[in-house]
């Protein structure tokens, strides 16, 4: 559920849930802690049915139930569009054909591969991207309407929502991948209320240099310019855009620098009018887990990172702080009060 923190609707929202079990199991610790705003469910994995029903038996343990993104999955995972429709779990489905270079490239018509060695022609590539986010969409809102259903059986609160949006490495905000996006939406006349864009102020982390790193940078830019025509579909949706707060520091969001930036992002939201998500992964990959829909460089670099409890840590640390400007607000203190 969204709350203001010093006078901006922050989101406090994990990323992945169903990427593994225990990926999976994490999530739901923190959920159950009510330390979670949002999270983001994958539907294309191998073993997604298991992890909804852990969801499910989860539920009457949450003191309310956090608002659910999609997670639109275009290089992990196996492909929901190839799937057979005696497979319900999808074990028999291609993996996805795609990473996010030749997206990108195949985006501005320049030579790309795809994972098979096939060359990626641009309205071919853009006709399997509809058909295979159709997919996911679909199975992710059938997803969301178990689960709140499951929360309103179980007596536990929740925000009744239509669907939103978000994806695996940012994929969405690629020209091509958003354009594809917005067919599907307008084909299947979705009602949508929200969809994440992808863009991180620059300045805070320049201002704090502790904040930064050259990997961090560098996807900051890259997503900064592909940001502006994700704000104008959001518009055209008719909903106001948020900023995101996860790139630089992705896979290293720890409380301390994130606390040191936080003042001037938020400033820099209430300037604007926009609301904040907070982007964390908070559920680490057991190396037991890693199979052929998960890239071992990935999993190693990323997923299995002990720095993934230290952002459960930080999903804590921040929420408390939220927690305490509400109490303090709730006794009449001015400290929760926006800040020039």
């Amino acid at each position: 559920m969204v709350e203001n923190y010093d006078g901006v609707p922050v989101l406090l929202h994990a990323d992945d849930y169903g990427e593994t079990h225990n990926t999976s199991e994490e999530m739901l610790e923190l959920m159950k802690g009510g330390y979670l705003d949002g999270f983001s469910i994958l539907t294309n994995m191998r073993e997604h049915d298991r992890h909804l029903r852990m969801l499910l038996n989860a539920i009457p343990g949450m003191p309310s139930l956090p608002l659910i993104n999609v997670h639109v999955n275009l290089v992990e995972g196996r492909m929901l569009s190839e799937a057979t429709a005696d497979d319900p779990q999808v074990t028999d489905a291609p993996c996805t054909r795609w990473d996010w270079m030749s997206l990108c490239r195949v985006s501005f018509h320049l030579p790309a591969h795809d994972k098979h060695g096939e060359r990626m022609k641009y309205r071919e590539t853009h006709d399997r991207l509809v058909a295979e986010i159709r997919a996911q969409l679909h199975r992710g809102w059938e997803d969301v309407r178990l689960i709140q259903e499951a929360a309103g059986e179980a007596g536990v609160p929740y925000e009744p929502q239509h669907l939103r949006i978000d994806s695996h490495q940012h994929a969405h905000m690629i020209p091509i991948v958003r354009r594809a996006l917005e067919q599907v939406i307008r084909d299947e006349e979705f009602e949508v209320d929200y969809v994440r864009n992808s863009h991180e102020l620059l300045m805070p982390f320049i201002r704090h240099a502790s904040c930064r790193n050259l990997i961090g940078t560098v996807k900051n830019r890259i997503l900064a310019l592909f940001a502006p025509g994700m704000e104008k579909f959001i518009k055209s949706l008719g909903h106001t855009p948020s900023y995101l707060c996860g790139v630089m520091m992705s896979g290293h969001m720890d409380a301390v620098r994130l606390m040191t930036v936080l003042p001037d992002i938020l400033r820099k939201c209430r300037q604007k009018g926009y609301g904040l998500e907070i982007n964390i992964h908070p559920a680490m990959m057991l190396e037991t887990e890693v199979t052929e829909e998960i890239p071992m460089e990935s999993a190693r670099g990323f997923y299995m990172s002990s720095d993934r409890h230290m952002e459960a840590l930080t999903v804590r640390t921040i929420k408390a702080a939220m927690r305490d400007q509400f109490d303090s607000e709730a006794n009449g203190d001015e400290a929760g009060e926006e800040r020039a």
